[in-house]
């Protein structure tokens, strides 16, 4: 497979990081199939029915060795994983740098949250306690994401459906503090 091309200033950035890894896997070789286990349900590999390889950026990130019918798999349904292309990962690597060592709660904003991959990615990088908003204006959309946060069992998140995001996140935020 040839490699993608991806702007030089992206590739820069990932390279101050020291990303190599999701570079390479961003640029070159065949796109594989990779979950997310739920940390907040103490899911490990064990636990689950496949087998893959850590994903570096993700402590809870696995690559497969093949693509299972997940559908079938009881452990999806219960919340214990979530089937996620490796890249959108990288969204709670970049919240566990921000907030990781916080040590108090913070409040965070998905302001196009559906259907949850990268809400629940966020949720796992989070200090306890913190306040999740996730919006999602399409009915139908925000009916999955509401569905997908149920099963992912963090506490203090809330779904909104919301075209007016100001007036929703002020009523929330005023009945949190």
């Amino acid at each position: 497979m040839p490699s993608r091309i991806l702007p030089e200033q992206f590739l820069a950035i990932l390279a101050d990081l020291g990303l190599d890894e999701l570079k390479a896997a961003l640029t070159e070789g065949e796109p594989c199939t990779s979950v997310r286990l739920n940390v907040i349900k103490n899911v490990t590999e064990e636990d689950i029915l496949f087998k893959g390889s850590r994903i570096p950026w993700c402590e809870a990130g696995l690559y497969l060795d093949q693509r299972p019918r997940f559908t079938f798999d009881p452990a999806l349904h219960q919340g214990c994983y979530y089937v996620q292309e490796a890249s959108s990962m990288f969204h709670g690597y970049i919240v566990k740098k921000m907030f990781g060592n916080a040590g108090s709660p913070v409040r965070v904003l998905d302001s196009c949250a559906a259907p949850g991959g990268k809400t629940t990615g966020v949720i796992d990088s989070l200090p306890a306690g913190s306040l999740v908003v996730a919006n999602e204006y399409v009915p139908s959309r925000a009916a999955v994401l509401r569905e997908n946060l149920i099963k992912w069992s963090y506490p203090s998140c809330v779904v909104t459906r919301e075209t007016q995001l100001h007036s929703a996140v002020s009523k929330i935020l005023s009945t949190s503090s």
